[in-house]
């Protein structure tokens, strides 16, 4: 599940669509400057350290791969969440895109492993959201119903069951769901499930789970409806989404 895959590349169109693995980034911060204490000079600073030995952005993969292009992202994707992520590599590529995402007319799909079994099978969040005051890393976003940006994403559960993973949620019930956001909020999608009381398995922002292996969250779909034609890009979800959830009760005597 670690994999970069290509899942579109049209050189007529600029576009290359990739599969971007869980756990890695999407660029690779550069180094930058600010000013010292004492407001005298400049230090610098180093934004991205490697975690380890091939530690790759999907920037790097892309250089790698396609090494003669200038890669834009067209979305973001969290450095936790898995699945689609579109580039251009031409600006007109790049402004077409833009256009579709600023007039809300793109449309994403994703796939979530949440705590719990909702009450219903389908709802819609539309709590409003802004950055979390009180997280000194400035890495957290919260749900901000004075202050907040309009947000609104719709779920529909797609299976109950039970965590299969090994570990002290073996056994709990969870939930896979499908989430389509209508806005682009930072952390969106997380918010708005643990909101719900339906919080991400392997969310550490979120959640109060840091015991899963990685965040069950996964980019499936982007649907976009060009003047001239709708393309789709999609990516199915790792088997540890399907692998993850029983569908009958498992014996929790003990942990796994």
């Amino acid at each position: 599940e670690r994999k970069y895959e290509t899942v579109f590349e049209c050189a007529q169109r600029g576009f290359i669509a990739v599969h971007k693995p869980f756990a890695v980034r999407l660029d690779t911060p550069r180094g930058w400057s600010e000013k010292t204490e004492d407001g005298t000079g400049r230090v610098e600073k180093v934004r991205f350290i490697p975690r380890w030995d091939g530690d790759a952005s999907c920037e790097d993969w892309l250089n790698i791969r396609f090494p003669d292009m200038h890669h834009r992202f067209c979305h973001q994707l969290d450095t936790a969440t898995s699945g689609v992520v579109l580039t251009a590599n031409t600006r007109e590529a790049a402004g077409s895109a833009a256009k579709l995402f600023r007039e809300r007319r793109a449309k994403k799909r994703y796939l979530a492993v949440v705590f719990g079994w909702p009450e219903n099978d389908e709802w819609t969040v539309e709590a409003k959201l802004s950055k979390d005051p009180d997280d000194v890393k400035g890495f957290k976003e919260r749900v901000d119903e004075e202050n907040g940006k309009a947000s609104e994403t719709s779920f529909t559960v797609i299976q109950r069951g039970y965590c299969a993973l090994e570990g002290r949620h073996f056994g709990a019930k969870v939930s896979r769901v499908e989430c389509r956001p209508v806005t682009g909020r930072r952390h969106q999608i997380r918010l708005h499930l643990m909101h719900s009381g339906h919080s991400i398995l392997g969310d550490q922002a979120y959640s109060e789970d840091s015991d899963s292996f990685r965040m069950f969250l996964h980019a499936l779909e982007l649907k976009m409806p060009f003047d001239d034609e709708t393309l789709t890009f999609a990516t199915p979800p790792p088997p540890s989404f399907e692998e993850a959830v029983s569908a009958e009760p498992l014996a929790t005597t003990g942990n796994r």
